[in-house]
């Protein structure tokens, strides 16, 4: 069979695409302890946990703002950009989805019940897209690009 090249780690692509953004802002990443209180404080308000690939990504970049648009990090001393504090709020936990970060138009949620990365529309909250990735969400979210 012929030699099939390998696609490499969409993440990390997008890791490289986000040390590379000028003027962008970033928290140092988190600790095990912080999201574990972070996870404790959205089951107590109601909210859905954070889904793992996004405390992966939490543990490189701990919330990223960049040309209008911010994937939330756990910022609690400050509440800037922190996720706890925006789907508070923002968002009902009875809307069974969490948000994972917005732009000036919309927003980035999880869906635990579809396991889908929603955009979602800040104004009505209707549904735009739907991805099964987070990595093709961030793209999406912080026009990046999609390689």
């Amino acid at each position: 069979q012929p030699f099939q090249k390998q696609r490499p780690n969409l993440m990390i692509d997008i890791f490289t695409q986000i040390n590379d953004l000028k003027g962008k802002i970033c928290a140092s990443p988190v600790t095990a302890e912080q999201v574990i209180r972070t996870q404790q404080d959205l089951k107590l308000s109601g909210f859905p946990l954070i889904p793992d690939d996004y405390v992966n990504f939490l543990h490189h970049f701990n919330g990223v703002c960049w040309d209008d648009s911010c994937a939330y990090g756990i910022n609690p001393e400050t509440g800037s950009n922190d996720l706890l504090a925006a789907n508070k709020n923002f968002f009902s936990p009875y809307e069974g989805k969490i948000i994972l970060g917005e732009d000036d138009f919309d927003f980035l949620a999880y869906n635990p019940q579809t396991q889908t990365y929603e955009i979602i529309d800040r104004e009505d909250f209707s549904l735009l897209h739907s991805y099964t990735k987070l990595e093709t969400a961030l793209c999406c979210l912080l026009k990046l690009e999609f390689i």
